[in-house]
């Protein structure tokens, strides 16, 4: 579920040594209480909303993606 989800990504933040990083995050999408447990287990990281640049970033497409697309 969504807390298991939230876990992991703070276990692998805090393992890679980004606990206190600026984390990016699409709040339409990021359950209240997923973002609950995360800014708890990382006090000192900074959430800001990525919304735009991940939709960029979606509508980029390899040549097989245009190809399924036609």
């Amino acid at each position: 579920g969504t807390l298991d989800a939230a876990n992991l990504a703070v276990e692998h933040l805090t393992k890679i040594g980004k606990g206190g990083a600026r984390i990016g995050i699409e709040p339409a999408f990021l359950p209240s209480d997923a973002y609950t447990l995360i800014r708890n287990a990382l006090p000192d990281a900074r959430l800001v909303d990525a919304t735009d640049m991940l939709e960029r970033m979606r509508a980029i497409k390899t040549d097989a993606e245009l190809e399924k697309l036609r």
